[in-house]
């Protein structure tokens, strides 16, 4: 009696399942839920800790503070993105290709109609990004139209994906899952530039892009909003931000 009472208080409280497909599945699970902790932890550093600090530093702190804190924090950011997405989408397929195979279907259409369909969402809701539409670069308008997108494309996926054999977790992710074929054109660009210093709200840099052209027309560069002392530059001046020289700069004011 007191062997079985041993045996039992010292015996495995957990026990892995025992067939291969679950044990991968509980480990994408864990990759995708860690490194999207790491991934949206620094998103609320940069956003809410990060942003209000450097506002308080003089430019000789600045100098001395970037350059070592930004690297650090800017390249667990995009490996915590991309962690994130690839571990997320990868689970995501193990789902689809285990519920056609249980069906004797084929998966194509589902995997092949969620990237489609918002990949071309992602492009629209970009397109409205643009700045210089009147009545669309206001943000109320946007954010209804951009709800109306996202329930017009879940619908169509929906739509295109109900033969019965398609599970719950599989709509599902199918569904609200398409942020991350959002965030993988994200990442894309973050590893593309991986310089850039700081995250640039899409309608910023192209606001600074087209400012910069037009600046480059007369001559001179001018950063809007901030006061008008100006500041002689012999060589080509780069905007903060955007990686784009100005060829013909006389003057940039600050």
């Amino acid at each position: 009696m007191a062997l079985a009472c041993l045996a039992t208080m010292y015996s495995p409280l957990v026990n892995l399942p025992q067939d291969t497909n679950t044990n991968v599945l509980m480990v994408f699970r864990w990759i995708h839920f860690l490194a999207g902790i790491t991934w949206i932890g620094l998103l609320y550093f940069f956003n809410l800790v990060n942003v209000p600090f450097m506002k308080e530093l003089d430019a000789q702190t600045k100098g001395k503070v970037i350059p070592n804190l930004m690297p650090k924090a800017l390249w667990w950011f995009r490996m915590g993105s991309v962690v994130t997405v690839l571990a997320g989408i990868a689970y995501w397929m193990n789902i689809v290709s285990t519920d056609a195979r249980n069906a004797q279907a084929s998966g194509g259409m589902a995997i092949g109609s969620f990237f489609l369909i918002w990949t071309i969402t992602w492009g629209v809701m970009y397109a409205l990004l643009i700045p210089g539409k009147g009545i669309l670069d206001k943000g109320p308008v946007l954010a209804v139209l951009y709800v109306i997108i996202v329930i017009a494309s879940a619908h169509l996926y929906l739509k295109l994906n109900s033969h019965g054999w398609e599970s719950n977790r599989l709509l599902a992710i199918g569904i609200g899952g398409h942020w991350l074929d959002d965030d993988a054109q994200r990442v894309g660009r973050n590893l593309a530039h991986p310089k850039a210093p700081y995250p640039m709200d899409q309608r910023q840099r192209r606001q600074r892009h087209s400012h910069a052209r037009e600046s480059e027309k007369h001559g001179q560069a001018s950063l809007p909003g901030l006061a008008s002392k100006r500041l002689a530059v012999d060589a080509p001046a780069v905007l903060h931000g955007s990686g784009q020289p100005l060829s013909y700069v006389r003057e940039v004011i600050y």
